[in-house]
Parts: structure tokens; C-alpha cells; sequence
């Protein structure tokens, strides 16, 4: 029967997505088991959106998120407390390197059935829950920091940056991500892309289990799907070579999206690429300038090895260095250039100069004195002249003025004292 035939067909029809991606290395495993995790594309695109207003106070690509999730380090410690800071309730133990898985059981041991399924894989209990967190898998550890962002998004800081920027004209796009395209087997491509972070391609595949059941008269029931998550690019040739295979496919919705990964991402990322090589190229430069300068001056990019005078908390270098300065005040005046010194002309030239100044000094004291006597003798006339004068008071008040000179205070100096 035709209907018959149809359902015998509908029944071994199985769907075959293409393959984009080769399989991976053994030394790559446990990344690209990671990479197959919806959780972990999740974390990632937390950070992306919410960069802003967790305020890290560091940066770390994709890349170093995952390499922290396989073996856990600094960068993975600082992750988890730069979150755990802002979900309350303070914690009484300080967070740090060795205390935070601690205060991580505690704050979300309570939340976990709201943010996880299955049971809570850490359990505080006297410091050992530290070691346990560091023997789980990977897989572990993304499922663990997923329902942690999960609580972080349900604090009010983050309500009321998302209600902000939606107010202010922000696409709703922004916080919830939109797919680039999907293809006749109802497969789901996502792209990721922030310039920090760095840039994914994902595809979500849709995998019926089991065969189609067909019920009553050509009425179908499809058992249950299952979600399979891929992550097909992460660099530009990873997606230069992706586009390439959807474009060339026999499926018009998977040549769309190939052609649209060629014209609208690829040289978004090319560009950006550019940006990064030019950025590398300026530091490598900037560093040859600075080897080349340090040798150049004698300088190493070391610790100075100059040598220090030892610290000494006596006087003792200070009495030596006087005592040397006044032995060697005494060696040059009991030398002979001294004694030479003193009987050579040019000391004769400063005696006779200075016998010349003292008489010239003497000198202009006995003309000082002159004038002071010349000066008392008009003082006196006009002091006989005007007494008899009563109603000269005007006159009276000029002698009184001249009658205190400046040679009143002027000493007598003898020849002998002069010449002394």
C-alpha cells in the first residue's frame, strides 16, 4: 500500500547533520569536551554582557577560562570571589585564595535547587570541601560556576542594569541572544563576540532518540529530543573554513547562513585580528627599544649593582676627617712657603698701603676737628648776635638747631693712636 510504504520510509528516514568540525587530539580532550557544554556558553556570554557592572578588575579571554576550569589556578580563585563578594549574606570568614570554596558551599548550598539540577556536588564540611572541589572534573566546575552566575544575575544590581538600559534604548538583544540562522533539521547556529573574550561559533543540533511512532490515521508522536551543543569556530580560520562548507552545501538554509558568516563576521574578525597583530607588533618594538637603551647606558633590566658604603652609627669618620683637616691647616703653616709668603715685596706694597690709609685717616680727623671748632665759634657769635633780639624766635629756633652737629660725636684722635 502507498501509505504503508510511507510510514515504512518515515520510519528508517534517520537525519545526519553535516560534520564542520574534526575531531580533536588527544591533549585536547578534556577542552573540547568543555567546548560541547551549553553551561559553559552561558558563563561566557554572562561575562560578556554583564562586563560592565561586575567590576573584575582584571581581564581574561575564553580561553583562560577554560584553561583555569581543567586545572584550577588564580584566575579561576578570583572569578569565583570577585562573584561571591556581591551575593549576600556577608560572609564572617574573609574570602580568599584558600577560604573561598569554603563561602561558596555555604551562599550556595541553599540556592542550588533553584539554579542547578541534581544533588549539590560540594558540601561544607571543616575545610575538607577545599579538597574536594579541586579533585572534580571539569565538567564539574562549569556546572558549579553556571548556577553561581545564576545567582549573581538575580541580585538587584544587575535587575536594575538591565531595566536601565532597556530604558535608555539598548536592543533587548543585548541580554538575550539571538540566533543567526537555523537549518531544514531544525539545527541552531549561535555566534558569540566580545573583544575581550574573544569570538565562538555554536551549533545546537537536535537529536531525536529512537524512531517516529505513528498513532491513529497518519497522526505522528516524536519521542523526546535531546540538546547537543558543538562549538564550531573559535578563530578566524576555524571560521573561514566552516562558512566555506555551509556555503557549498546542498541546503539552501545552510548556504544562507554560510554566506552570511562570509560577509558580515569574517571581516569583523579580520579586522580585529589586524588590531591585535598591530598591537603585538608596537610592544615587540617598544621592547627592543628599551634592550637596546639599557645596553646602550651600561644598565641591565636587573637589580643596580653598584657597591654601598657599610652604615656605621659612630662619629669615628668624623673625628678622623677633623683631625686630618687640622694636621693638614698645620703642615701649611709651618711650611716654608709660608715664612716666604710673609717677607716677599707684596707685603712690603700692603704695610706702606696701609701707613697710607692711616694717614689719610688722620688726616680727615684733623679737618673733622677743624670744622667741629670753626662751627662752635659761629654758633657762639650768632648766640650773642641774637640775644639781644627778643622777638626773634624764628632765628632763635635755627641756632638751636645747629647748635648739636654730628661732629659732637666724632672722638679726638691722636698722631700716636693713628699710627697705632
Amino acid at each position: 500500500r502507498p501509505v504503508s510504504r510511507k510510514r515504512s520510509s518515515a520510519e528508517t528516514e534517520v537525519s545526519v547533520a553535516m560534520s564542520l568540525t574534526a575531531p580533536p587530539s588527544s591533549a585536547q580532550k578534556q577542552r573540547w569536551d568543555l567546548r560541547g557544554m551549553w553551561e559553559l556558553a552561558s558563563v561566557i556570554n554572562f561575562f560578556n554582557v554583564f562586563r560592565p557592572v561586575l567590576s573584575l578588575g582584571f581581564e581574561f579571554t575564553t580561553e583562560e577560562l577554560e584553561s583555569a576550569l581543567i586545572n584550577p589556578n588564580s584566575t579561576l580563585d578570583d572569578i569565583h570571589i570577585a562573584l561571591l563578594k556581591a551575593i549576600p549574606p556577608i560572609s564572617r570568614i574573609a574570602l580568599g585564595h584558600d577560604t573561598w570554596v569554603t563561602v561558596l558551599c555555604k551562599k550556595l548550598k541553599d540556592w542550588w535547587p533553584w539554579v542547578a539540577e541534581g544533588p549539590f556536588p560540594l558540601a561544607p564540611y571543616h575545610g575538607e570541601e577545599v579538597g574536594t572541589y579541586r579533585v572534580l572534573g571539569p565538567e564539574t566546575r562549569v556546572v558549579i560556576l553556571k548556577a553561581l552566575c545564576e545567582v549573581r544575575l538575580d541580585q538587584d544590581d544587575l535587575r536594575n542594569y538591565i531595566d536601565n538600559s532597556l530604558k535608555q534604548g539598548a536592543m533587548f538583544s543585548t541580554f538575550r541572544k539571538e540566533r543567526i540562522g537555523i537549518d531544514m533539521l531544525g539545527n541552531t547556529y549561535w555566534y558569540e563576540h566580545e573583544p575581550v573574550a574573544g569570538q565562538r561559533l555554536y551549533r545546537e543540533l537536535q537529536n531525536s532518540e529512537g524512531k517516529v511512532k505513528f498513532k491513529g490515521h497518519g497522526c505522528a508522536q516524536s519521542s523526546p529530543t535531546t540538546c547537543i551543543w558543538e562549538t564550531l569556530a573559535t578563530n578566524v580560520e576555524e571560521f573561514q573554513a566552516v562558512a566555506d562548507k555551509l556555503a557549498s552545501s546542498r541546503n539552501k538554509l545552510e548556504t544562507i547562513i554560510g554566506r552570511k558568516v562570509i560577509t558580515d563576521i569574517i571581516p569583523e574578525l579580520e579586522e580585529l585580528q589586524k588590531k591585535r597583530e598591530r598591537a603585538l607588533k608596537r610592544q615587540q618594538r617598544q621592547a627592543v627599544l628599551l634592550g637596546s637603551y639599557l645596553d646602550g647606558v651600561g644598565l641591565s633590566a636587573g637589580r643596580s649593582k653598584r657597591e654601598r658604603k657599610p652604615v656605621t652609627y659612630t662619629f669615628d669618620d668624623y673625628d678622623r676627617s677633623i683631625s686630618e683637616a687640622i694636621k693638614l691647616t698645620k703642615r701649611r703653616l709651618s711650611s716654608p712657603e709660608s715664612s716666604v709668603r710673609a717677607d716677599s715685596p707684596s707685603n712690603g706694597r700692603d704695610r706702606n698701603a696701609g701707613n697710607a690709609m692711616a694717614s689719610s685717616h688722620t688726616k680727615s680727623v684733623y679737618h673733622t676737628e677743624i670744622r667741629h671748632r670753626l662751627s662752635q665759634d659761629d654758633i657762639s657769635n650768632s648766640d650773642s648776635e641774637f640775644g639781644n633780639n627778643a622777638g626773634s624766635h624764628r632765628a632763635r629756633q635755627q641756632c638751636k638747631s645747629q647748635r648739636y652737629s654730628v661732629y659732637d660725636f666724632v672722638e679726638d684722635v691722636s698722631d700716636n693712636e693713628a699710627d697705632a
